[in-house]
């Protein structure tokens, strides 16, 4: 892999030359990337931003421009991926303080679309450990903005899918890391006392820098505590083999089968743990039938022949996950990487996966998300879910999940009902009750508001404020023209 620095210099001449067409396609009558809503899609696959990338050369961007130890602070394009920034990072002793799990998440997608990872429990969001962006406004202009220059903008385009500018370089805060992080196990019998672990740990005098949790039935939950590592006779879980195992199967094996207490991992390998079979969406399949049917229906359109093959779907078949054997792992792990298996979620036709598959994440005050989770549990019986604490945020963030006091946990809601309730119905109820618990969710995949709702949650009349201001209005569609969508 190479990963490439660039100078300053060389990082303003390619913005210049940004610069200059934006304001050519600006001024077009015909302007192929303006003013464009994009289609629904389970995860939103940024066709607009791809055409903005396209015609106004942001490619370019994609390199790390200074690593500061001394100051620990990074400086770095928008289109530099989360594994290239770790990896550079981590040869100088530091790191981001928050690294999203997939290897090809982006800076700019990370800070447009929201992210969060098992340390956000002590830093909150990824553009909450943002410092400052240099920005391209609807006017043309090339602006920095922080908490203490434009805070209105720089608190404004976290979550903003690109609607209010164009994202040009961004300063990062950097933390010290070790080369190895300590893996405890907390296995736990139910939900409550998973909730109860996890404030337990977080509010520790010393609490630990990575906090997760696994729910892998109504019984079997693991909260997983990360901490550098001083111990160097711990075990070492390594994922970096062709036949390593996928780190959720593990986890649950390490816990229930092997009475595993504590291992290390190398920091890099920890990161990316989930990127494998993105979190255990590939074990979806390792089910024959479903794999067949995704190929026929998906890929070729041939819906007919499916169902004389098969019949009907019928969720419940596929809701018992298979672990990877080590042939399976040794043939397929090259193939299944986050971004390989985003790609093929996205290649289908009709919106196959959209219209069989839940892949949400729900941001719930710490006091609900027992109630919460108990709803997914027995209504939607999709199973692992992924707990991650986040450190609410009180800045004027318009578009924030987790704005608000005290702690919020993300549930990550990935994979195929069990039960035989429509998607619309569970998505409906799932929002509605999330409502409820004052919660909020990541805008990357499905939403399913109508306009009315989407703006009774968020604030409408700061967001077109800031759209007006900084000249977004006639340039960029609005958010809402982005991430709404209904079924069909």
């Amino acid at each position: 892999m190479t990963l490439s620095y660039k100078t300053r210099i060389q990082h303003d001449a390619d913005v210049e030359k940004i610069r200059e067409r934006f304001l050519e396609l600006r001024e077009s009558p015909h302007d192929p990337t303006m003013r464009q809503a994009q289609p629904s899609h389970m995860m939103r696959s940024s066709n607009l931003y791809r055409k903005w990338r396209q015609e106004l050369g942001l490619d370019v961007l994609s390199h790390v421009i200074e690593i500061d130890p001394i100051q620990m602070k990074v400086i770095v394009e928008p289109q530099v991926s989360m594994d290239e920034l770790s990896r550079l990072t981590l040869e100088k002793k530091c790191m981001v303080p928050v690294i999203p799990e997939f290897k090809g998440i982006t800076v700019g997608g990370a800070i447009n679309g929201t992210a969060l990872e098992s340390s956000s429990h002590l830093h909150g969001l990824f553009h909450d450990i943002c410092l400052a962006y240099h920005i391209l406004i609807g006017n043309g202009e090339i602006i920095r903005v922080s908490a203490t220059e434009h805070p209105d903008l720089f608190h404004g385009i976290s979550g903003s899918f690109g609607s209010l500018a164009i994202l040009l370089l961004v300063e990062l805060r950097l933390i010290r890391a070790a080369s190895h992080i300590e893996l405890t196990y907390h296995p736990c019998e139910n939900i409550q006392r998973s909730l109860a672990r996890i404030q337990d740990l977080h509010e520790q005098a010393h609490p630990p820098e990575f906090l997760e949790g696994i729910v892998f039935s109504k019984d079997q939950i693991v909260v997983i505590e990360g901490r550098w590592c001083q111990n160097d006779q711990l075990p070492l879980l390594n994922l970096s083999l062709p036949w390593s195992p996928w780190y959720y199967s593990h986890v649950r094996k390490a816990c229930f089968e092997q009475a595993i207490k504590a291992e290390k991992i190398t920091t890099f390998d920890y990161l990316f743990r989930h990127d494998c079979g993105a979190f255990w969406m590939a074990a979806y399949g390792l089910h024959w039938e479903l794999l067949t049917r995704y190929y026929l229906e998906g890929r070729l359109g041939l819906s007919d022949l499916s169902y004389k093959t098969f019949g009907s779907l019928e969720f419940e078949k596929f809701s018992a996950l298979k672990d990877p054997s080590f042939i399976q792992r040794f043939l397929l792990n090259w193939q299944l990487s986050s971004q390989k298996l985003y790609n093929m979620f996205h290649a289908t036709k009709s919106r196959w996966f959209e219209n069989r598959f839940i892949i949400q994440d729900y941001f719930i005050p710490l006091d609900h998300t027992e109630t919460f989770v108990e709803f997914i549990m027995e209504k939607v019986g999709i199973f692992p879910l992924w707990l991650c604490p986040i450190k609410s945020t009180t800045h004027p963030q318009i578009l924030a999940p987790h704005w608000g006091n005290g702690m919020y946990v993300d549930v990550g809601v990935y994979g195929m009902p069990k039960h035989t309730a429509s998607l619309k119905t569970i998505h409906t109820e799932l929002n509605q009750l999330m409502q409820h618990l004052d919660g909020r969710k990541m805008l990357y995949s499905f939403c399913g508001y109508t306009e009315e709702e989407f703006w009774s949650i968020y604030k409408k009349t700061p967001y077109l404020d800031l759209r007006q201001r900084y000249y977004a209005s006639d340039v960029w569609p609005s958010i809402e023209e982005k991430v709404l969508n209904t079924f069909p």
